[in-house]
């Protein structure tokens, strides 16, 4: 619905449904950002909408995430996780109702320079423990977010968010290394931005051949023995 549009809904008394809330200010600076250009009022959006389209599916099945996530964790999701799914949720959205603005997000990304591509990458390895957002990316860079994510992949072979997965498992790699008495896969985890354990377990053996678990134990036993040797 475009803003101020007056609705009447009818339903069952036993309907079950789950309401997601997006602001007016994060949803026209998702798209400024996206788009490099600012609209100059509300987004007026088409009265019926085609929940048959792949990008409806994907945000049909990306709430969906986002709800068991929630369920599964107790709403204990970490801020920085958080963060970032809240902003995949509001760019699909964008995709998936078509409205004024949807010509921006259809056409060509304008072409953006190497050194823009090495820029995102240098942001990306200085906030990586921050959420990366498209807005972030923008000024950074100097140019659109759609621009940056369509040039870094063409001329990196994967997108900025896989540069951001294999930032932040180099840093949980670092960490399971260097172990306190504190350390716990799922502190590392979480503290490097991954909800899910079986995900970020699986990704990891992926990068480095073995489990973070492995990873951790490895470094206790290391740590422990260099102990009993100085004693």
């Amino acid at each position: 619905m475009s803003p101020e549009t007056r609705i009447k809904m009818t339903h069952s008394h036993d309907l079950e449904h789950c309401v997601l809330g997006i602001g007016r200010d994060a949803l026209l600076n998702k798209l400024t950002a996206l788009t490099g250009r600012q609209p100059l009022g509300d987004l007026k959006f088409e009265p019926v909408a085609n929940s048959r389209t792949p990008e409806a599916t994907y945000l049909r099945r990306l709430f969906m995430f986002l709800v068991d996530q929630l369920d599964s964790s107790e709403g204990s999701i970490p801020p920085l996780a958080l963060a970032e799914l809240e902003q995949s949720v509001i760019v699909a959205f964008l995709c998936a109702n078509r409205h004024d603005e949807s010509h921006l997000l259809d056409r060509e990304p304008i072409g953006t320079a190497p050194w823009q591509v090495r820029r995102a990458e240098e942001y990306i390895e200085a906030h990586w423990d921050q959420p990366i957002t498209v807005e972030a990316l923008a000024v950074a860079t100097g140019a659109s977010a759609r621009s940056i994510f369509h040039f870094f992949k063409a001329s990196r072979g994967y997108g900025p968010m896989v540069f951001v997965k294999q930032v932040r498992l180099r840093h949980a790699r670092r960490m399971l290394m260097m172990p306190d008495k504190t350390t716990s896969v799922t502190n590392v985890a979480f503290d490097c931005g991954f909800t899910n354990l079986g995900h970020f377990a699986k990704d990891y053996g992926k990068s480095f051949g073995e489990l973070p678990s492995e990873t951790l134990n490895r470094s206790k036993g290391a740590a422990v023995g260099a102990t009993v040797k100085a004693a």
